[in-house]
């Protein structure tokens, strides 16, 4: 019995210490405490870096893209298209929050294309599009739009806001194919394009280390659409086109707006893969494309070297059921740039 009292006053005063020190624990802590207020307003501030940080991202891919398209052999050619080089979303909570700009109804200009006229013309990151030469614009759909009532080499008085309204005007440029460059919210490594539309994923733009391997990949989309491969692809279908709906709204996330663009351009307009040699003609074609931009397309055994090393699996055939392993075409890419060292280009017919 003397035990039993024993070990139940030892049991009660174990239990005493545990209170003691677990409200002792609560009052040991003196430093500063973060309020909710200071947590939400930081959050928010940090949420608008990250808008502008991918918008830079997205101004690398939209400029190397645009000096590819620059570069491109005359056969490509297509037409004589205006091309403004600004880079611009719709008007969006996030983006409103990314540029500090009241709640309004206007497209919002991110950016300007390296190389454009536009990149000379003193226009303020994160202003609001009015108009484009006395045309009203709502959105970046209404944008598009005004572009197709002028000429390349015209010039075109922009109305912009930024604390106060603005006028800027811009020698529109040209392009002899009407394709935009964009980037997706996705974390995977991956590219894709539509019949007007290159995207490069998030992803990508982690992986990728130089504008001289961007200029690669973009070169490698580029030539699918420029070489037809969407028409040889197996056509329209349902899971083609759920696909395009699903880049949309990857593009949503991060640049709001722009998603809309590439989820309307068609059903069936994304195609995830093509025939193994169908990609073979893409890479040789694309590598054309950045050596003409005056890129160095010897990155280009860099990053499949890197993808197979990083992604293992890419180095088996059936991978990608539609794609050359990862090793094939690091081997197959070596060999084409030893050709253009030689001065084997395409055009020669060899």
């Amino acid at each position: 019995m003397g035990c039993f009292y024993y070990r139940r006053y030892k049991l009660g005063l174990f239990s005493l210490t545990i209170g003691i020190a677990f409200v002792l624990s609560g009052c040991v802590y003196e430093g500063p405490k973060a309020s909710e207020e200071e947590v939400r307003l930081y959050q928010r501030d940090l949420a608008a870096r990250a808008v502008r940080y991918r918008v830079s991202l997205w101004r690398r891919v939209a400029s190397v893209g645009y000096r590819l398209v620059k570069a491109l052999p005359k056969r490509f050619y297509r037409g004589n298209f205006p091309y403004i080089g600004l880079i611009i979303s719709d008007n969006s909570e996030q983006m409103r929050i990314a540029y500090d700009l009241p709640d309004d109804r206007f497209p919002i200009v991110c950016a300007t294309v390296e190389g454009s006229s536009a990149e000379n013309i003193d226009i303020i990151p994160g202003s609001m599009l009015l108009a484009v030469g006395g045309y009203s614009v709502s959105s970046y759909d209404a944008f598009k739009r005004a572009l197709d009532y002028f000429l390349p080499n015209s010039f075109v008085e922009l109305t912009l806001w930024k604390g106060r309204e603005y006028k800027r005007v811009v020698r529109l440029d040209w392009r002899p194919v009407e394709v935009d460059f964009y980037m997706s919210s996705d974390a995977q490594i991956n590219s894709m394009a539509t019949p007007k539309a290159v995207i490069v994923t998030y992803g990508m733009m982690r992986f990728i280390q130089s504008d001289d391997e961007l200029a690669v990949v973009l070169g490698h989309e580029l030539a699918h659409i420029l070489l037809s491969h969407h028409s040889k692809g197996g056509g329209v279908n349902l899971i083609t086109g759920l696909l395009g709906a699903v880049i949309g709204a990857k593009l949503d996330e991060v640049l709001p707006g722009v998603g809309g663009e590439i989820a309307n351009m068609g059903t069936g307009a994304i195609q995830s893969g093509f025939s193994r040699d169908l990609e073979r003609q893409a890479d040789y074609w694309g590598l054309y494309f950045a050596y003409r931009a005056g890129y160095d397309i010897e990155v280009g055994k860099d990053i499949w070297e890197r993808f197979a090393v990083e992604v293992p699996e890419s180095m088996i055939k059936d991978f990608w059921a539609t794609h050359p392993s990862s090793v094939e075409r690091r081997v197959y890419i070596e060999k084409i740039v030893e050709q253009f060292k030689k001065g084997i280009f395409p055009e020669d017919g060899s």
